[in-house]
């Protein structure tokens, strides 16, 4: 009966709210590696001449091969998003620090997409899309139907979709020649980001390494009850023996009883 009870403490404990649909699974002292895997910069420096996009110049201005690293430093839930402080290194060795970034992770999709409809066009740093809840798909989906609901999606210079956990904005319907794709694991984290011009691969950064803090939160809550169980069960086991030794003893039996009767 005590193992019953206890599988049936682990096993009915659940993290995830009811009212929650999506949860975010990364953890604080995650560590991402990424790499700039493609910067052909004849190509970039063309998108920026057609389109204006002052990025597209900065980003012909990295070196094929480079690398940066992202550390979560703290998540920080809140009522409609997560926000993320990651502490951002460059250079060879990681040794360069640059700007910390604040990222925001919205919880319900309509909130991601009322984001992308306001700075999408501008020149705001879309950071909201560095990470995503999961589950991903469904996520997405949700997304998708979202966004192509609102009339101002209509109003914007690209066509937005999503295919499984690839999210793309195709400039080329307005006579550009970019299409930007993002795909994501299956943890919500941005794993590839591709620049196209004229179907031809003009950049591309990609996820090469990832180290995940699996001892957070949940893991802590379910070792303390773990813990309490196991400490219930030997007392509980310590009382019971106790009881039936005095049980089967008279004399200890007495002693009991005039114990009881002193405190009392």
């Amino acid at each position: 009966m005590v193992f019953s009870w206890i599988c049936g403490v682990l096993f009915s404990f659940t993290p995830v709210k009811a009212e929650e649909k999506y949860q975010l699974t990364l953890t604080e002292g995650s560590t991402l590696i990424y790499e700039y895997t493609k910067v052909d910069k004849d190509l970039l420096k063309y998108l920026a001449d057609s389109t204006g996009v002052e990025e597209y110049e900065d980003l012909a201005e990295i070196d094929e091969g480079d690398k940066f690293k992202i550390v979560i430093a703290t998540i920080e839930e809140k009522e409609d998003n997560w926000l993320i402080t990651i502490e951002l290194y460059r250079g060879k060795d990681f040794t360069d620090r640059a700007e910390d970034l604040e990222v925001k992770v919205y919880k319900d999709p309509s909130d991601l997409k009322d984001k992308i409809l306001e700075e999408v066009n501008d020149d705001e740093d879309q950071s909201y899309l560095y990470f995503l809840p999961v589950n991903v798909k469904e996520y997405l989906e949700s997304f998708e139907e979202n966004i192509i609901e609102d009339e101002r999606y209509y109003e914007a210079d690209y066509e937005l979709s999503v295919d499984d956990t690839e999210l793309t904005f195709d400039y080329t319907i307005v006579g550009y020649s970019d299409i930007i794709e993002q795909s994501y694991n299956d943890d919500g984290i941005l794993e590839e980001f591709v620049i196209l011009c004229d179907g031809e691969e003009a950049f591309k950064r990609e996820l090469i390494d990832i180290s995940q803090e699996s001892f957070n939160v949940l893991s802590i809550t379910i070792l303390s009850v773990v813990s309490v169980v196991a400490i219930s069960f030997i007392i509980g086991i310590y009382i019971f023996k106790k009881k039936k030794y005095v049980a089967s003893d008279p004399e200890k039996k007495v002693d009991k009883l005039l114990n009881e009767l002193v405190e009392i």
